[in-house]
């Protein structure tokens, strides 16, 4: 799934740098493109890999991404540290679940939402 999502980004002019997560929730490090929104370039990933996925069957076949999406910028200073956070997801929810981790960095931004809707 993470190559497929991978090459779905760089095909829409958005290098990745790293893809990774967990079984509920992956992250994508890249350079956004400037050719294409980053909404279009999500809905595209969503809906081709969720048919790719569908398509290897068996348990696969119930694969659906939520709505929703969360998108961040970083300073290029931080593009070391956040690969390696990428990269270390099974270890790091081990501490702390997806949820709990993004309603902390919803609050710290101090970024509106409405948690009945979040994880829809």
């Amino acid at each position: 799934m993470h190559a497929y999502l991978a090459r779905v980004f760089n095909d829409h002019n958005s290098a990745v740098i790293e893809v990774g997560g967990t079984e509920d929730h992956v992250h994508i490090l890249c350079f956004l493109s400037r050719n294409h929104a980053i909404s279009q370039i999500l809905k595209k990933a969503k809906a081709n890999s969720s048919s790719w996925a569908k398509s290897l069957g068996g348990k696969c076949m119930k694969f659906s991404w939520q709505a929703g999406y969360g998108v961040f910028s970083i300073h290029q200073s931080q593009i070391h540290p956040i690969r390696k956070y990428i990269q270390r997801q099974a270890e790091h929810h081990r501490v702390k679940t997806f949820q709990e981790e993004y309603l902390e960095i919803l609050k710290e931004y101090q970024m509106p939402y409405d948690e009945r809707y979040i994880w829809k």
